[in-house]
């Protein structure tokens, strides 16, 4: 048995470390060389504080079979609490629509299987092979031209340590089809997703034909094409009947492009009304809801922070002073939707001044409820779980088990 040097036992060594089959009349010796040994068939080894995959220990199976045949071999094993952590996704655009995709992890992988890498919009996944940090998956049935998110789950070290929930990366498909006449823009597709209040987006059309086209939006006030280039186009997001709190339908733009012998493919841009946050790493700084002040939110499922690879939260937008023109204020619209879902063991940056979820609030914030957060620094104050500067609405949110340790 697995010990973590706290006299308990982990995981049966033999049972879920490694799986090797040998017949009745053989027997095995386990033998440890390293920093510790043991000549018992249980095996302790102390964790260690920090993973930096320079030490481990040595494995050496002894398969006897009967008096006569001997045979060894040697095994590492890294022992670790760290956990694995997902560094990239190969290839990331251009993929065939059959495709090996290696995902290169921060240590070595012990276990996965073609269940640990889901896609979005369908597809066949296998996996292939485990190498040190790759794991290779064969992925076939992909559609041209399109975007997909892959997410990555159930992966283990070589030490037993899960991957990081929420370890999702992107890639985008190649073309491969007919002759028939379509447009894309590149990294997104033949079609374009976003929400209301988002930031613009500018997008740069491409013909799969090669030649030259012209463009028209079905509504300009939310598609604006260029009218010095009408391959170029802005999806004006930002603005879009946000003050119409009861809009909760989508709104759909096509822009029919127009080859010289009249030939014509759309480019569909579709707005929809709420983005669903379910991932950690959508709070924080650099977050989707902080590149989108002026988005519209709401929560789709429980988030714990303690699962997650987000171990330190800092604010979404900033507060600087008082009237500062680099104050970055939430102005959309954030709903917890606390009837079905909550935030929980949330840890506030506590580095700086006008830290929580949200550093500054101009917008609307309601039906949220956090159960465990925390702020630890005795030496800084102007915080709040919620939000550290209000200057719109907090409504019908709640706050259960909340540690704050401050200045003031």
């Amino acid at each position: 048995m697995y010990s973590n040097g706290t006299g308990e036992e982990d995981f049966d060594f033999e049972k879920d470390m490694f799986r090797y089959s040998y017949s009745e009349n053989k027997t095995t010796d386990f033998v440890l060389a390293g920093p510790k040994s043991t000549s018992k068939a249980d095996i302790y080894l102390d964790s260690k504080a920090v993973y930096d995959n320079t030490t481990s220990y040595q494995l050496v199976l002894v398969f006897r079979d009967g008096l006569f045949q001997t045979s060894n071999f040697t095994q590492k094993i890294y022992v670790d609490e760290q956990k694995p952590e997902v560094n990239g996704l190969s290839p990331d655009k251009d993929a065939n629509l059959t495709q090996t995709f290696a995902v290169t992890f921060s240590e070595e992988i012990g276990y996965a299987d073609s269940s640990c890498l889901k896609l979005d919009k369908g597809g066949s996944v296998k996996l292939l092979r485990i190498s040190g940090n790759i794991v290779e998956f064969s992925v076939s049935g992909l559609k041209s031209l399109t975007p997909y998110t892959a997410t990555i789950s159930g992966i283990k070290d070589i030490a037993g340590n899960e991957i990081l929930p929420d370890s999702t990366k992107s890639f985008m498909t190649k073309y491969t089809g007919s002759s028939e006449f379509i447009v894309y823009a590149e990294n997104v597709g033949m079609s374009y997703t976003s929400y209301r209040g988002f930031e613009d987006k500018k997008l740069t059309l491409t013909s799969n034909q090669g030649e030259e086209f012209t463009c028209v939006s079905s509504d300009s006030s939310i598609v604006e094409v260029d009218s010095s280039d009408s391959k170029k186009i802005t999806v004006k997001t930002h603005d879009y009947a946000l003050a119409d709190k009861n809009l909760n339908t989508d709104k759909t733009v096509t822009v029919t492009a127009i080859r010289s012998n009249g030939e014509k493919a759309e480019f569909i841009v579709t707005i929809k009304p709420w983005y669903p946050v379910t991932k950690a790493r959508e709070f924080g700084s650099g977050g989707i809801i902080d590149q989108n002040l002026n988005g519209r939110f709401k929560l789709e499922n429980d988030i714990d922070f303690s699962a997650s690879d987000v171990t330190d939260v800092l604010p979404i937008g900033e507060f600087v002073e008082e009237n500062n023109p680099l104050n970055k204020p939430f102005t959309g619209i954030f709903d917890g939707n606390r009837n079905k879902f909550k935030l929980s063991n949330i840890t506030i940056n506590a580095s700086a001044l006008y830290r929580g979820l949200f550093a500054y609030n101009k917008g609307t914030i309601s039906n949220l409820l956090v159960n465990g957060a925390k702020f630890e620094n005795n030496e800084k104050s102007s915080l709040g779980i919620i939000c550290a500067v209000n200057e719109g609405t907090i409504s019908n949110c709640e706050l259960m088990n909340i540690t704050i340790t401050a200045s003031s």
